[in-house]
């Protein structure tokens, strides 16, 4: 799950509830800093996206997940390609793409993509 980041204004729970109307305060004395609606009420959670300590079933968490397209180089013929969407560089070697494998070399991440977690 990816951690919510300051401005977002939806979030989602770590059982998947939405939440709306986050809205982040600047106080430094503060314990619950993000106020937000879920299932119709006004909840508080730590900076951090924490309802309590240790792990929680309201805990909240970035509705999108990123992907990168990434840079290969082929060391044979010296070409670039792009790569189809992958979250980290382990999980392009870990895939059965064609660009995984010994004479392909991953240059860079290159272009963002957001989507919506289901």
């Amino acid at each position: 799950m990816n951690p919510i980041k300051k401005g977002m204004t939806e979030a989602v729970t770590r059982d998947g509830r939405k939440v709306t109307q986050l809205t982040w305060f600047e106080a430094e004395n503060a314990m619950y800093t993000v106020v937000g609606v879920l299932d119709g009420n006004i909840e508080s959670w730590n900076e951090d996206g924490s309802y309590t300590v240790g792990e929680h079933e309201q805990d909240i968490f970035s509705p999108v997940e990123y992907e990168w397209q990434w840079l290969v180089r082929n060391q044979l013929s010296g070409q670039f390609h792009t790569t189809k969407f992958f979250k980290t560089e382990e999980s392009l070697r870990n895939s059965n793409d064609k660009f995984n494998s010994f004479e392909w070399c991953i240059i860079s991440r290159i272009e963002e993509s957001k989507r919506e977690v289901k």
